[in-house]
């Protein structure tokens, strides 16, 4: 943004220097409101990136999950919850019976994460039970989230 208010003040146009100034008072006051009004700092946005299903094979995403397991409110606070979520995020992550079709359209497009989660959220373990209980909570949870 810097680089862009840097070219419009060395543009010295004789015909339009109102223009130019009103431009460049825009851009200030624009980004100023923006900075402003956007959660840029609020960790729960931060953290729910980690739903994308692009971000599945990154190791260091744990932490992310992490964050957004404690932000659920009842939940977080329940002994052995957040160890629960850890645990069935690994496994999450390991899962050999996600396939790469539930990520990409046959087009080349990305699914939507909502529609994502509720196809993770059908996987069944050796017993037939819901194989992803406590991470399907703070999924969910997240996702209700305005």
């Amino acid at each position: 943004m810097s680089a862009f208010l840097k070219k419009l003040k060395a543009d010295k146009n004789p015909r339009h220097p109102l223009l130019h100034k009103g431009m460049i008072q825009f851009l200030k006051r624009s980004s100023k409101y923006l900075q402003e009004i956007l959660p840029l700092q609020n960790t729960f946005m931060f953290s729910i990136q980690c739903l994308l299903p692009s971000m599945r094979r990154n190791p260091d995403i744990i932490q992310m999950m992490k964050q957004l397991a404690a932000s659920v409110p009842r939940l977080a606070c329940k002994m052995n919850f957040l160890d629960s979520v850890s645990t069935e995020w690994r496994l999450y992550q390991a899962d050999a019976d996600i396939p790469l079709e539930w990520v990409e359209t046959p087009n080349g497009h990305g699914v939507s994460v909502d529609e994502y989660w509720s196809r993770v959220a059908t996987q069944k373990d050796g017993l037939r039970n819901s194989k992803y209980n406590s991470l399907m909570v703070v999924v969910k949870a997240a996702l209700c989230t305005k």
